[in-house]
């Protein structure tokens, strides 16, 4: 691994973390979810790498290596990062020799996951591959009690927060991290809304429908943080993408006839929505197999 630090588009420090491949086929950024330092996710950056595909881990604003913390004074929302983090993560990446002239896949997991879904909307040409891992969109209305108590309940309390401490302290609220309140009131309007346009935009979802390239969907059996009704709301903007999708834990989703993957029965760990990002055996073996799949050596 090799700790590289660039600047993002509005001068911020961006940290990012790069496991070059030695033959390397594809390339691939991959953004963390809400809360969550890059490193967590460096056994599947490795195991890619030796797999062929160069990965680059972007660390999120305020975590991490990251020189920002969230405070009164110290404030980012979604804005940022489509508009001065992924341009400049992928510019620096278009610069490296592993990764130039390579099939390009953005994806992350849950947040990391929307915010590619956002951007092969608006760049629908720059993607060749979009990528989501434990991703489901955080509309209360997709989940049972007492996930969708909980969704309303930040829904309330995040507009407070700007009384006192003028952050949200996830730590506190069994939710997140230290975040940014422009993030999370970014977060709830996609919670409130079930779509992914958020504070003056409109439109974003919808512009999904112009990306017409590869997307894979690593959903988790038993991921305490998503349920089935929102892994289909994630991916629900994608009418004009080969999508496919793999499902892992007590269930296996294999190859089915059409665009499309249908339900298999080989049995896996239960993983949730952390944990296999630790054990990231199986989504590395399902995201390869796409990869070869999708993007093909020549």
């Amino acid at each position: 691994m090799q700790p590289i630090e660039i600047r993002s588009g509005d001068g911020v420090s961006l940290p990012l973390s790069w496991f070059p491949a030695g033959d390397s086929h594809w390339s691939l950024l991959f953004l963390p979810a809400l809360g969550i330092q890059c490193r967590m996710y460096e056994s599947m950056a490795i195991a890619l790498a030796e797999n062929g595909c160069s990965v680059c881990l972007m660390e999120q604003r305020g975590h991490g290596r990251s020189t920002l913390r969230a405070s009164r004074s110290v404030n980012w929302g979604i804005d940022h990062y489509l508009q001065h983090d992924l341009p400049a993560a992928l510019n620096w990446m278009a610069s490296q020799p592993e990764s130039a002239a390579r099939p390009l896949i953005m994806g992350g997991h849950s947040l990391g996951g929307h915010l590619s879904s956002i951007f092969s909307g608006q760049h629908p040409d720059r993607l060749q591959g979009v990528l989501h891992a434990a991703c489901g969109a955080p509309n209360a209305a997709d989940f049972a009690a007492p996930k969708s108590h909980l969704i309303r309940t930040l829904c309330r309390i995040i507009p407070l927060l700007r009384l006192a401490p003028g952050y949200f302290p996830g730590s506190r609220l069994g939710f997140a991290g230290r975040e940014s309140l422009q993030l999370m009131n970014d977060w709830r309007d996609w919670a409130l809304h079930g779509n992914l346009n958020y504070g003056p935009h409109r439109g974003l979802q919808a512009a999904i429908a112009a990306y017409h390239g590869a997307m894979l969907a690593v959903t988790i059996e038993g991921d305490e943080f998503s349920s089935l009704k929102a892994e289909q709301r994630a991916i629900a903007g994608f009418s004009s993408a080969r999508i496919s999708q793999v499902r892992l834990g007590e269930r296996k989703v294999r190859s089915g006839a059409g665009g499309e993957r249908g339900l298999g029965h080989e049995p896996a760990e239960r993983l949730g929505h952390f944990g296999w990002a630790r054990k990231s055996d199986a989504v590395v073996h399902a995201i390869v197999q796409w990869l070869q799949r999708e993007f093909p050596l020549l």
